[in-house]
């Protein structure tokens, strides 16, 4: 897991502490916007995927494809990288 993940999940769990003493109405709201926000970023995180892709960004760093960079660059087993494709 890269550190800007760990960074962003540590983020989230201080805000769950945090609005322990929200009503469940602002609980749903959270929800709802922290959604909106993950859904964002995974869409950025997918265009960022799919252009260093394309410019083979991944061969020029001496990976056999773009799947195994991102194994090795954010930690994620290259089987959930083939399945996000």
């Amino acid at each position: 897991m890269s550190n800007s993940v760990k960074l962003f999940l540590f983020h989230v769990l201080n805000i769950c502490i945090a609005i322990a003493m929200f009503s469940v109405e602002e609980l749903g709201r959270e929800i709802a916007s922290l959604s909106a926000h993950l859904a964002a970023a995974t869409h950025r995180l997918l265009e960022c995927i799919r252009q260093f892709d394309e410019a083979v960004g991944w061969y020029e760093q001496g990976a056999v494809s773009c799947a195994h960079w991102l194994a090795w660059r954010v930690g994620a087993p290259a089987g959930v990288v083939f399945a996000q494709k």
